[in-house]
């Protein structure tokens, strides 16, 4: 049977983060023309030609998820895509974006962190669609983002974050 586009792209999305050489969590984006075409992919790892990581800083200082990413040497799966397609190639499109624990191998929550949300915000892109552990996937049109954008820059769009915009666009 033939996948819908989302659950598609999402699951290229994981086999992507497949790739990834980060210990703690393995994240994966593809980045999707306005036509439905893939025109990027990235995952997190170590910059080109740059050794990987025998131990994790942050998870050897326990530091929590989302803190402290001047600790590490990767660079995220959204940045990854982006660095790839033109501007113009973006235009209107959609990142989907997946991930999963090094260690469990089970899905996590992916979504983008303050600094992916600033360099995000930057591109033309339409939406976010990203992978809630097993749920229905979070679909973020970057147009309502944009109008929180100082909020989005601080704190980051949290899981809770489109029942507080909501509340205050009433």
């Amino acid at each position: 049977m033939r996948p819908e586009k989302t659950a598609y792209f999402l699951s290229i999305a994981l086999h992507v983060a497949r790739r990834s050489t980060c210990l703690r969590r393995n994240y994966g984006a593809v980045i999707v023309d306005r036509r439905g075409h893939i025109i990027s992919t990235g995952y997190n790892g170590q910059p080109h030609d740059v050794a990987h990581c025998e131990v994790c800083y942050r998870q050897q200082r326990q530091v929590p998820p989302g803190e402290r990413y001047e600790l590490c040497r990767s660079i995220h799966a959204e940045v990854n895509a982006l660095l790839i397609p033109s501007m113009e190639a973006c235009e209107e499109g959609v990142m989907y974006l997946a991930g999963f624990d090094h260690n469990t191998n089970k899905e996590i929550t992916a979504l983008p962190c303050t600094m992916c949300w600033r360099i995000i915000l930057n591109t033309p892109l339409e939406a976010i669609c990203a992978w809630m552990r097993g749920e229905t996937p979070e679909w973020m049109p970057l147009d309502r983002v944009r109008l929180r954008c100082p909020e989005v820059i601080v704190e980051g769009v949290t899981q809770d974050f489109w029942e507080r915009y909501d509340r205050l666009s009433v």
